[in-house]
């Protein structure tokens, strides 16, 4: 995997491009080798999700993910911010492509 397909990583979350489908992501967990693959629209979706909503948005779109990472020891709010941080790289890779630049 190339540096440009890595979204986000950390010792606890790594998000990365579909490697066929540049629109769809995986969320990988690299300490239980544990993957979910979100579909078009999902990443953006979470990132934005209000924290206290969450979970509940969690649980919609996978409803083993919450219990998955309660038990690994993670928490909702680690993986939302490891979304946020996912989606604003998206982001600013999208605006690099398109020859833009995103202003702080």
């Amino acid at each position: 995997m190339e540096k440009e397909d890595i979204l986000y990583e950390d010792p606890d979350f790594k998000i990365v491009y579909h490697e066929k489908l540049p629109e769809e992501h995986w969320l990988l967990l690299p300490r239980s080798g544990t993957s979910y693959l979100f579909s078009r629209g999902i990443l953006k979706d979470l990132a934005l999700t209000p924290r206290p909503d969450l979970e509940r948005r969690l649980n919609t779109v996978n409803s083993i993910i919450v219990s998955d990472l309660k038990s690994f020891g993670l928490s909702v709010d680690s993986l939302g911010l490891a979304m946020a941080q996912a989606y604003i790289e998206k982001e600013k890779q999208h605006e690099k492509f398109m020859g833009h630049s995103i202003s702080a």
